[in-house]
């Protein structure tokens, strides 16, 4: 019986979601997306992160593109694919630190990445983001799903306005193994 009533009340709690978020959507190819997108070039390529209103219903959904801040950390995350309803080739996290968030906004804000020396050689992947979270240091890390890795920014731009309803919008310029992306977005909580 718990597990029942807690089952129609997520139910309940998707729907009004749904429903709270149906005014920021629009359509494409006879599909209904929400409004928040990101677009990005790469190499000559263009991305999109645009996500299906449908897709909301699955206890798994991540609403991407998005941006998060708490306790001094700010995180924009993205994922990336060639067409709409596609897998994403690249996610992007980009994380800021600030004492508050009117810090971040309306600022482009430049980060590089840092070199730091370890015992063993170059740290790994998580040794870095253990590294720049303990002194925070601004980065971003991309990950490819064709190479099934992950690399850090060399160097980066990012930045971010809100209007009064706490939409986001913002550009984004990160230089990686693979090229330099430029990413524009809106994040769209209201109308």
């Amino acid at each position: 019986m718990k597990n029942r009533i807690k089952f129609v009340a997520s139910l309940f709690a998707t729907i009004a979601c749904a429903i709270c978020m149906f005014t920021a959507c629009e359509k494409h190819d006879g599909e209904t997306y929400f409004k928040s997108k990101c677009t990005a070039e790469l190499n000559g390529q263009t991305f999109i992160d645009q996500q299906l209103l449908i897709a909301a219903i699955s206890p798994a959904f991540i609403m991407t593109p998005s941006f998060n801040y708490n306790d001094c950390k700010a995180t924009f995350s993205t994922a990336l694919s060639k067409e709409r309803r596609e897998y994403a080739l690249y996610c992007v996290d980009i994380y800021l630190f600030a004492d508050s968030l009117e810090e971040l906004l309306g600022k482009e804000l430049s980060f590089e990445r840092k070199e730091i020396e370890y015992a063993d050689g170059e740290p790994t992947a998580w040794e870095y983001a253990q590294y720049c979270e303990d002194n925070k240091i601004p980065y971003a890390r991309i990950f490819s799903s064709e190479r099934l890795d992950s690399d850090f920014a060399e160097k980066g731009t990012f930045r971010i306005t809100s209007d009064e309803k706490d939409n986001y919008s913002g550009t984004f310029t990160l230089q990686f193994s693979e090229g330099t992306m430029t990413g524009e977005f809106q994040i769209i909580h209201k109308q």
